[in-house]
């Protein structure tokens, strides 16, 4: 019997790829394996394993009984909502027997009825069969926007279930599939797992020491003044203000970041009314955008040109656009979720999250849209006419 290999942190395929890894690409992953037809060689070992390692009841019986599985990632609903992967079960005519959605959270959090919304989606879309919607999540919490729907219920999942999946699977898979689920399984035990597991017992501590007035009392001073990125945000949003009253366009400006409510936050977008067609639904906006989620002294800032585009025609439509931009700096910035990248320029190292960094960020940001402006304002116009 072949020794699996052996992957440490330095050749973990996911660990070198950390950067690219976000929830659309762990969505593409798991339907890869999920899906019977696919290259992986392994049938219907991979979503059986899961489900039942996932406790999903029924479904997992009826995994065991169908004959073959197919997935599609990025499920779009009638609301115009993305359901991130859609498994059906299959019997031997390759009639539908049962369908399962998968809404996969592993960074953000939930949109304003996002899951009932979905379960509401499963059963118009595929009356008559069973259906599931499992909310996979690191820490298997309870979701906030479900709806008690008997037709479709909502199963919360932990990802310690797709570490079992690899581990069980590997003596299954072939050498080159081997290095996968190794690599899989490896990054989401200690990237993903044990760090919601970290998080989770963090809170247990910093609870026993607010308990007690003294610690509490330095806890939140500590909090008070520790270095965000707040200021720095605000002074790059009125670095932008100015610029726009100095010009005399009357343009309308607004500024958005995510998270939302982040001290610190991964993006932080600037959009002009200019820039956005609401017929085609999309809009254009500068954006920093941190490769880590809670940036820090050491991390780095690229300021970058994305649409934000609300159905595939205007992600086409933005595609077609004939805008004469500066030369790109390449970033190999993927494009995520709704967003599509248009163009990527210079890089920012966080140095003092004071006036040093504010004003090389500010600075960064104006530089881009002083060259850019006016070429994306002619290129939407063009197709507004």
């Amino acid at each position: 019997m072949s020794r699996l290999p052996i992957v440490t942190d330095t050749c973990n395929l996911f660990s070198i790829l950390d950067h690219a890894v976000c929830e659309n690409s762990w969505s593409r992953v798991l339907g890869f394996l999920f899906d019977s037809s696919e290259g992986h060689v392994l049938d219907m070992r991979p979503l059986r394993i899961w489900l039942s390692s996932a406790k999903a009841g029924r479904f997992t019986r009826l995994a065991q009984q169908a004959f073959a599985s197919s997935t599609s990632c990025e499920w779009v609903t009638g609301e115009l909502r993305r359901l991130d992967i859609l498994i059906k079960l299959l019997d031997k005519g390759g009639r539908l027997k049962a369908v399962i959605g998968v809404e996969n959270k592993v960074w953000s959090g939930e949109q304003w009825e996002q899951l009932s919304d979905y379960q509401k989606a499963l059963c118009e879309h595929f009356r008559g069969v069973p259906k599931l919607l499992i909310f996979l999540t690191p820490d298997k919490r309870v979701p906030q926007t479900s709806a008690a729907n008997e037709s479709c219920h909502c199963h919360p999942c932990s990802y310690t279930t797709l570490v079992t999946m690899c581990k069980q699977l590997q003596r299954h898979a072939r050498e080159d599939v081997k290095l996968l689920l190794s690599s899989l399984g490896g990054f989401i035990n200690r990237n993903i797992v044990k760090e919601s597991l970290m998080s989770q017992r963090t809170e247990k501590i910093v609870l026993k020491l607010y308990q007690n007035k003294q610690h509490r009392q330095i806890l939140e001073t500590i909090f008070e003044y520790r270095p965000t990125l707040k200021k720095v945000r605000a002074e790059i949003e009125k670095s932008v203000k100015d610029y726009v009253a100095r010009s005399k366009t009357g343009e309308k400006d607004w500024y958005s970041q995510y998270p939302k409510r982040a001290d610190s936050p991964q993006e932080m977008k600037i959009g002009f009314a200019a820039h956005c067609d609401l017929k085609d639904r999309f809009g254009i906006e500068y954006m920093l955008r941190c490769p880590n989620h809670d940036p820090f002294i050491g991390d780095s800032f690229t300021v970058l040109i994305a649409a934000w585009c609300k159905t595939d025609a205007g992600k086409q439509r933005v595609q077609d656009l004939k805008i004469r931009l500066p030369r790109r700096v390449t970033h190999n910035f993927k494009n995520w979720a709704s967003w599509h990248v248009i163009w990527e320029g210079d890089t920012y190292r966080l140095q003092d999250l004071g006036e040093r960094d504010a004003k090389n960020l500010a600075r960064l940001v104006l530089d881009t849209i002083k060259k850019t402006y006016r070429p994306l304002r002619l290129a939407v116009s063009k197709i507004r006419n």
